[in-house]
């Protein structure tokens, strides 16, 4: 399948392509490869390439990225992710590595361990980084997660080490409506040398509006700077044909003042999005 963006050129008031996408797919109908081009010059210049490889259970084990050098005309690795899951198909670890050219191997770079609860839901995310110098991994930051009865989550602390002055402790807590929508997300956090949460920011949908397959399509969103201050932060509606979206409509509004209108979103007719 390929996709081509497409931007208005304001001197000729006319549609110019800038970015083309070309997915291939195995026999299954996963996703196994990306390529991304740049349009310059009158052709298309390839810009990324994407890579995906599978189990037979359908999950994806490891993914690739490379970048294109115009020197050499070749694709050059610049990273790759390595996944782990468990009997139940859950991803239990994933690890990046990033290429090292000089070297012509792989180094370490982090990795992530997940833990779930009895109903499924993850309850930890565990995050390591590689220190090069021990050749050992340490332990750079902890999210546990709760949820409700319903098992939507309402809560995440996450504890980071070592503490700094943009390293610190945090958590976030979510709140839904009488359909399970979530309306309302604030964020706390602990400065190191405190022992008290503070606020940090947050988001407040009000004048919520649902399409019936229960997409929402127009909200009013409230921001918070700090403990208590709520002030607008944008009104959004989206458009619709049918199931079919066609456009957004976005007149922002930041502490009371007009700003920039969102640009619309084109759809295809199986409501796939086609360019901004």
């Amino acid at each position: 399948m390929t996709q081509i963006w497409y931007r208005l050129d304001s001197a000729s008031a006319k549609l110019r392509p800038y970015l083309k996408e070309v997915n291939k797919y195995d026999s299954s109908g996963r996703l196994t490869e990306t390529l991304t081009h740049d349009y310059k010059d009158s052709a298309w210049i390839p810009r990324h390439k994407h890579s995906h490889f599978h189990d037979p259970a359908g999950n994806r084990t490891r993914y690739t990225l490379q970048v294109w050098d115009n020197t050499s005309k070749t694709f050059q690795f610049i990273y790759r992710d390595t996944m782990d899951y468990d009997p139940q198909g859950r991803e239990i670890e994933s690890r990046r590595q990033n290429y090292s050219d000089s070297g012509k191997d792989w180094l370490e770079e982090q990795k992530e361990v997940s833990r779930y609860d009895a109903r499924g839901n993850k309850s930890v995310k565990l995050l390591f980084r590689w220190n090069a110098d021990s050749s050992t991994w340490f332990l750079q930051s902890r999210d546990t997660l709760a949820y409700d009865s319903d098992d939507r989550l309402v809560r995440i602390l996450t504890n980071r080490w070592p503490k700094g002055p943009n390293w610190y402790d945090s958590k976030d807590t979510l709140i839904y409506d009488q359909h399970g929508n979530m309306i309302r997300n604030e964020g706390w956090f602990m400065f190191p040398g405190t022992t008290e949460w503070a606020g940090g920011g947050g988001t407040w949908y009000k004048e919520v509006a649902y399409a019936p397959w229960g997409e929402m399509i127009a909200y009013e969103r409230w921001t918070r700077s700090g403990a208590f201050s709520w002030y607008p932060g944008a009104k959004e509606t989206h458009l619709y044909e049918g199931a079919v979206g066609v456009g957004r409509y976005s007149p922002r509004t930041r502490r009371g003042r007009a700003g920039k209108k969102e640009p619309a979103l084109f759809y295809d007719l199986i409501g796939r999005l086609r360019f901004l």
